[in-house]
């Protein structure tokens, strides 16, 4: 019945369309088998470098896992050498040169790659053969006491075994590497592998370039600090609430928080040794960035300075230009400086037609009174003008004739949106919102408040709203406490080179 004659019969018997079909679905049966044969990585050559690739630690090059599991995999391999320093490489492959065993392609893989710090020799390798259903792990010299053959047997027969069976690949190499990472952390070998680091001290020739940079830097800095101290040199003054004191304060505070958000990050992230390892790499850049911010807040504090010192804006304009003259250097030291020019530039254009002299009814100009050098200005000004000059809500402009005529023009100061208008005497005057006592709380029962707002000029109260007070006993009680959860970069380690550890093929496998 099996007869080639009789074959060939009941194949030219079938209708043209379903020979088509057959013949289709024999090229793709042929094509799978030459991407089969494809993917026999002879060399070790031939197998993608993770870490030349920017991938990290992580050779997949046919895409067996998930991306989700790739991630997952890198993210444990990258936190365990931060923190103990062992560096790991996970090889997937389909099969290797027929003609080696495991131990003999692992090995040389391992060496090809130089996997683990040098002279540390603290690498790990473990390679993956999936058509050959074969998995091994290789120690560099560093390791074998710490990861005896027999614990990584054992490790390999429980986890990788039962998985691989199953195909599920990422599965078992996850909880083989945490595993393995939970291991190596233990108290004990973390003490060993720090030894092992010690050895690992790169012969490095000392670059001074960094660190001359830093004192130029330095010096450049109390040069520019010196500079701006002859600004408020001798002056007095108390700064008054303004915009740039403002600004000061915010800019402060947002400082503080990044820096300290930056701190925490480091610190359970572990990448405070890494900044350590490369400090005088970073020296020139931590110091301009540095200076940078602190030159930054300095001119900022002379503006404020300046700003309560000269009450009168055409004074003041004057002043900032003299003071950008002086310290146009200092745009190199802190860029961001340059920002302080520009808007007093801009806001000095738009309030120059507010100086231009105004005309009386003979079409006379008027002679406007300045407000830091007029001694009789106030004397055209009312008390709840003056008050609101004192609050900086408001700022009157005074304009004289020689026949005696006057006129007095309002203009929006630096808080002008903090003091709404009184409704009593009609000035911008009201203070921000207080809170006042009604009744006080007592040890059990709540008291009663209410926020207001009070007139600075003639002392009218504008209620808000009321506020509940908690009883003396919750209010000592109460308490908050936070929380937070630890993260990580996922980029420390993921690109460049490995080490250069060598290993003498200690290391166990199998099959499944």
């Amino acid at each position: 019945m099996n007869h080639p004659t009789f074959l060939y019969a009941r194949i030219f018997s079938i209708p043209a369309v379903n020979r088509t079909l057959l013949v289709a679905l024999g090229l793709l049966l042929c094509l799978g088998m030459v991407r089969t044969q494809a993917q026999t990585f002879s060399t070790v050559e031939e197998i993608p470098n993770p870490k030349a690739m920017g991938q990290g630690y992580l050779s997949d090059p046919t895409g067996l896992l998930s991306q989700t599991e790739f991630d997952s995999i890198t993210h444990v391999l990258e936190r365990l050498e931060r923190r103990t320093g062992v560096e790991t490489a996970v090889v997937i492959i389909p099969d290797f040169n027929e003609n080696e065993d495991d131990f003999s392609f692992a090995t040389e893989l391992f060496r090809h790659w130089g996997i683990g710090k040098a002279k540390a020799n603290n690498g790990l390798l473990l390679l993956v053969a999936t058509q050959r259903r074969q998995y091994r792990f290789i120690t560099g010299y560093g390791l074998e006491g710490i990861l005896p053959d027999a614990t990584l047997k054992t490790i390999g027969e429980e986890l990788l075994v039962p998985a691989f069976r199953q195909q599920a690949y990422g599965a078992g190499i996850l909880a083989t590497v945490r595993t393995l990472s939970d291991y190596l952390q233990r108290p004990d070998h973390e003490r060993e592998l720090s030894s092992l680091l010690r050895q690992y001290k790169p012969q490095q020739s000392t670059d001074w370039s960094g660190f001359i940079t830093f004192f130029v830097l330095v010096g450049l800095s109390l040069l520019a600090f010196w500079q701006l101290s002859g600004f408020t040199k001798g002056a007095s003054v108390k700064i008054i609430p303004n915009r740039y004191s403002e600004m000061l304060g915010l800019l402060a505070l947002g400082l503080v928080i990044v820096v300290g958000l930056v701190l925490v990050i480091l610190f359970f992230s572990g990448s405070f040794s890494q900044l350590f390892q490369h400090f005088s790499e970073l020296l020139p850049y931590l110091t301009y960035v540095t200076i940078g911010f602190v030159l930054f807040f300095r001119q900022l504090h002379t503006l404020a300075h300046l700003r309560s010192q000269y009450r009168d804006d055409q004074t003041f304009f004057s002043a900032v230009q003299k003071l950008f003259r002086a310290t146009w250097w200092q745009v190199i030291l802190s860029p961001p400086t340059l920002l302080y020019p520009v808007l007093e530039k801009i806001r000095s254009q738009r309030s120059s037609s507010r100086f231009t002299p105004l005309l009386d009814s003979l079409g006379q100009p008027m002679q406007r009174l300045n407000r830091d050098e007029a001694t009789d200005r106030d004397q055209y000004l009312s008390t709840g003008q003056r008050m609101e000059e004192q609050l900086n809500s408001l700022t009157y402009d005074v304009w004289v004739s020689t026949q005696g005529e006057t006129r007095v023009i309002p203009h929006p100061a630096d808080t002008f949106e903090q003091h709404p208008v009184c409704p009593a005497c009609g000035f911008r005057t009201l203070s921000e919102l207080v809170t006042l006592t009604v009744t006080r709380a007592t040890q059990h029962q709540a008291g009663m408040g209410k926020q207001v707002r009070i007139c600075r000029h003639c002392k009218h109260e504008v209620f808000i709203k009321s506020v509940v007070k908690a009883p003396l006993a919750e209010q000592r009680s109460g308490s908050s406490t936070l929380s937070g959860r630890s993260g990580s970069s996922s980029s420390s380690s993921s690109s460049g080179s490995w080490g250069g550890g060598t290993t003498g093929g200690g290391g166990a496998g199998g099959s499944w």
